[in-house]
């Protein structure tokens, strides 16, 4: 047995609102409102940082530890922006 698309035993409310964007008998208007709908709440834009530690030749001259340190210590640099 197929459990309907818009049971909500165990899905949050916003997950719900997502399910019921399954419903066979939705008009195509409705599908669209309820995708803008959605949109709106939920969507974010976000900026990714990336960048890469490179203490290769640190850890081969002066140890792993030596750059694990400075990896955690170059965290506590950046988390302030992040």
């Amino acid at each position: 047995m197929m459990v309907e698309f818009d049971h909500s035993r165990y899905l949050s409310k916003s997950l719900l609102k997502l399910a019921k964007r399954h419903d066979p008998s939705m008009s195509n208007e409705a599908l669209a409102l309820r995708d803008t709908n959605m949109k709106n709440a939920y969507l974010r834009t976000f900026t990714v940082l990336m960048y890469e530690f490179e203490l290769g030749e640190v850890e081969k001259n002066m140890g792993a530890f030596a750059g694990m340190s400075l990896k955690f210590r170059a965290l506590e640099l950046v988390r302030p922006i992040l």
